[in-house]
């Protein structure tokens, strides 16, 4: 499993070949196309995690007063660390879902971009008269016949070798 840290667009090994600013590029242009979901969810996910984490906090302090008297759970040391965890809930949830929305999206982009004859990846294949030749089977596709532009294909700069 990746960590939430790292660089969503290492776990496909589809984009290999690609320098990390392509990647990034190519990883942009997914979350754009994923539109406002993939901006709100995670907040969402972060807050939900964030209530479920205070109910349960609750829980637990109303457990330990019963059992250890008033002062029991509430002192100022366990007030901290409901409270850090928190922050590290929200914080954790809303980066899990953040990755998995975003892998999602990177995941359709790269689908996406597969010769409809053999499945083939298209990706850093040379764009000529907006079509593309398979490599794999020789089949001539049309960009727009596959609902793509140039730039979802990561095109090589000329003159460049990554």
């Amino acid at each position: 499993m990746r960590l939430p840290l790292t660089k969503v667009y290492r776990a496909f090994e589809e984009l290999d070949d690609f320098s990390d600013e392509e990647c990034e590029r190519f990883v942009f242009q997914a979350r754009v196309q994923a539109g406002a979901s993939a901006g709100c969810l995670p907040v969402i996910a972060g807050g939900a995690a964030g209530v479920v984490w205070m109910v349960v906090g609750v829980a637990v302090v109303q457990g330990l007063v019963a059992l250890g008297g008033a002062a029991a759970g509430t002192g100022p040391m366990a007030v901290l660390l409901w409270a850090g965890g928190l922050v590290m809930t929200m914080g954790l949830a809303g980066l899990i879902c953040r990755d998995v929305l975003l892998i999602r999206a990177v995941r359709a982009r790269v689908h996406s971009a597969r010769c409809t004859n053999c499945r083939f990846s298209l990706l850093g294949l040379p764009v000529r008269h907006g079509a593309v030749r398979c490599p794999e089977c020789g089949t001539d596709l049309t960009l727009l016949s596959l609902g793509l532009k140039e730039e979802d294909l990561i095109p090589r700069r000329a003159g460049g070798d990554t």
